[in-house]
């Protein structure tokens, strides 16, 4: 399950906000499903949003949502990407203001090039 593409540096995780909406759902799930399929995703995904799931209630969100895109054909990748879901920590609103303001006040050369988190 773990190819490189040969790029170097490795992200050692994957926080996705907005984890429990219609976007991951439709989306980003099954695209995570793709790439455990092609062996080029190997690193837990942290959910956050603003209601607080279980790991198991992420799984179950996550395995209904990759049947409704399509089918699984690969039991052993939908497994792998199950293992490295990490449930759903709550985020309120004033952090997420926090975040846009930080990213609205940033130019976008200058977001893309360089890290400010």
């Amino acid at each position: 399950m773990n190819k490189t593409n040969g790029s170097g540096a490795q992200s050692d995780a994957l926080v996705l906000f907005g984890v429990t909406g219609d976007l991951a759902h439709k989306k980003i799930f099954p695209a995570l499903y793709a790439m455990a399929k092609r062996g080029v995703f190997n690193v837990p995904v942290i959910g956050v949003a603003t209601s607080k799931w279980s790991s198991e209630k992420l799984r179950q969100r996550a395995t209904e949502s990759i049947k409704k895109s399509g089918k699984i054909d690969d039991q052993n990748a939908l497994d792998h990407l199950l293992s490295l879901l990490r449930g759903c920590e709550i985020i309120d609103y004033a952090v997420c203001n926090i975040l846009k303001n930080k990213v609205t006040k940033l130019p976008i050369r200058d977001f893309f090039t360089t890290s400010h988190l």
